[in-house]
């Protein structure tokens, strides 16, 4: 059975010359050859699910930058139809999420499988670098998946935001034939269920995902999920200094965990809490809370990141 942990190590050793990005037709490398191949091949399978779980996170900030570039590409021309249908981001996102979750599974398949034939407990370099691989990728799988659901979340409070922003606009333009008659004064209640799950949203995601971050990043804070305040998750992440440069946590902390609660708990406050005239306003706070989900995300993988590009391919 030496020969395909023989190629494994090889073709490592290929990736780690970066030989399949080069320009070159032929290279001659060395490399040292395992004793027990199961643990040359742990190490690819651990980079080829590195390398896909990277890919997926460019596909998800992919999908949400072409996402908004599409939504402002239409500014300043013409509101489309009252909104009905799903956004290209939102299934995409979706589509996205979908496709990853057979091939991780296949991954901790291939993974285990690798882990019950291999032999440990000897002093074969390959299987030092295997257990490396193996550590280090622990947090891999439950960080990327998290991260995705993050970014789906994130793509449905933009649309949303946009759904609210048409109907708005509807009741602005003179020349809509929508909308108009109903009058400014209606805006809260017609565009009550896209107000109501971008704000609830917002504030939901900022809670839960600033949880989920201080308790991944070994911060020594150990919340409960399911007893999350947001004052308190937006004091962890200000006090682990998790809350980046020109994010305003204040603005997050009052006016959106306000208009949360309004909106949650008081069917009266509802028709007043986001008005035509605040619209605005809680579009920037809105957006406040996405920017910085968006930033927790990347926080979850970047050390993973980072500690898997670093590592070697080959023993060292």
């Amino acid at each position: 059975m030496r020969p395909f942990g023989d190629l494994s190590a090889a073709r490592l050793a290929a990736r780690e010359y970066d030989y399949f990005e080069s320009e070159v037709d032929t290279v001659h490398l060395k490399t040292a050859l395992p004793q027990d191949g199961w643990h040359a091949v742990i190490v690819e399978l651990c980079l080829e699910r590195f390398r896909y779980c990277y890919s997926l996170y460019q596909s998800s900030r992919s999908i949400f930058q072409t996402d908004l570039q599409r939504r402002n590409s239409s500014d300043g021309y013409t509101f489309g139809p009252l909104p009905v249908r799903i956004s290209w981001g939102v299934g995409e996102m979706a589509s996205l999420i979908n496709s990853s979750e057979y091939r991780l599974n296949q991954f901790e398949q291939e993974l285990n499988l690798c882990r019950q034939q291999a032999s440990f407990g000897t002093a074969d370099p390959y299987e030092q670098l295997a257990r490396r691989w193996l550590r280090h990728s622990r947090d891999l799988r439950r960080r990327t998946e998290y991260s995705l659901q993050a970014a789906m979340w994130v793509q449905w409070t933009v649309e949303s935001l946009w759904q609210a922003g048409q109907i708005a606009g509807h009741l602005l333009d003179e020349d809509s034939h929508h909308l108009s008659s109903y009058g400014p004064e209606a805006f809260s209640y017609l565009a009550h269920p896209p107000l109501f799950v971008a704000v609830m949203a917002a504030a939901s995601m900022v809670e839960e995902v600033g949880a989920f971050t201080v308790k991944e990043l070994d911060t020594g804070i150990d919340p409960d999920m399911d007893e999350t305040r947001l004052e308190e998750v937006l004091g962890w992440l200000s006090d682990c200094d998790l809350i980046p440069d020109g994010t305003d946590a204040d603005v997050l902390d009052n006016d959106l965990r306000s208009a949360r609660n309004e909106l949650a708990h008081s069917m009266m406050a509802r028709s007043t809490t986001v008005t035509l005239q605040t619209f605005e306003d809680y579009v920037a706070v809105v957006w406040e809370a996405i920017s910085l989900t968006n930033h927790l995300a990347e926080q979850l993988l970047e050390n993973v990141f980072v500690d898997l590009n670093t590592l070697p391919l080959t023993p060292r």
